[in-house]
Order: structure tokens, then C-alpha cells, then sequence
């Protein structure tokens, strides 16, 4: 079996003995949320120039691998959607991580994106470590245009 076949079983099996981190969803789900915060956290690194874009993809195309090993015909459709939600939800967070006027609740966006991708990572590469990884900082430096008004 190739390198690119046995990633997808390997993801499954290190999945199934870890058992479920998230309750309440399968791990279908969690791969088709991962897979969507993943295009987004991708696409946002691109608009800003970000050259942690290609590790990010990187790991998005690995996790596609798995979403596909694990989708079905009958759940093709629902993993779609899901993995959508999530892709706006997360650029949603991104965005007002970035370009949000209040300093708190950027910072909170910015805290929970990390959290989200952190589990993401976690699911594809595994962190036996607790390291971090470069694509989970997602927030640089706020462009001056946007960074909020200096209260007297």
C-alpha cells in the first residue's frame, strides 16, 4: 500500500483506539469541520500574504484524504454542509481576529481560531508533544488602517 493510502488508514486507526475527543460528533464530522476550517485558515492566510499558506495546505490536502476515506454515499451530502459551516464560521472568526475593531474580542476570536486549528492539527498529524504549530497562529500583525482608535 503507497504512502497516500495508508495516511487515511492510519488516521483511522490512531482515531478509533484515542477514542472521541469531541462528544457528541463522529469523526466524520469532526474531519469534514476540520476540512472547512482548513480551507478557510488557508484562504485567509492567502489574502494576507502568508507564507505559512503552503504548510497550511498541506495539511488541508491531508485531511481531505481522510474526510474521503471516511465519506459514504448516503453521507456525502451532510459532511458537505458541515464541512461549509464550518469553513464560514471559521473565516468569520479569522476575520474579526484580523480586521476587528475591539481589541478583547479580536484577541477572543483569535484565541478560539487557534484552539479549533490546534484540534485540526491534532487530528491529521497527531501532537504527542503539546507543540505548537506555525499554521495555529493565525492572527499577524494588524494592519495600521485597521487597528482600533485610541480611547483618551
Amino acid at each position: 500500500m503507497g504512502e497516500m493510502k495508508t495516511l487515511p488508514c492510519l488516521a483511522l486507526l490512531i482515531a478509533s483506539v484515542a477514542g472521541p475527543a469531541w462528544s457528541g460528533e463522529t469523526w466524520a464530522d469532526r474531519f469534514a469541520a476540520c476540512t472547512g476550517r482548513l480551507s478557510a485558515q488557508m484562504e485567509h492566510q492567502w489574502l494576507l500574504s502568508d507564507p505559512r499558506a503552503d504548510q497550511t495546505k498541506a495539511l488541508r490536502a491531508r485531511m481531505i484524504e481522510v474526510l474521503d476515506a471516511v465519506t459514504t454515499e448516503d453521507s456525502d451530502v451532510q459532511l458537505m454542509a458541515l464541512r461549509l459551516e464550518a469553513k464560514y464560521a471559521h473565516a468569520a472568526l479569522l476575520n474579526h481576529a484580523t480586521f476587528g475593531r475591539d481589541e478583547r474580542h479580536a484577541a477572543a476570536a483569535q484565541a478560539l481560531a487557534e484552539q479549533r486549528i490546534a484540534l485540526c492539527i491534532d487530528l491529521v498529524i497527531g501532537n504527542p508533544a503539546g507543540e505548537r504549530h506555525a499554521s495555529q497562529n493565525v492572527r499577524p500583525e494588524r494592519p495600521e488602517s485597521v487597528k482600533p482608535a485610541q480611547h483618551r
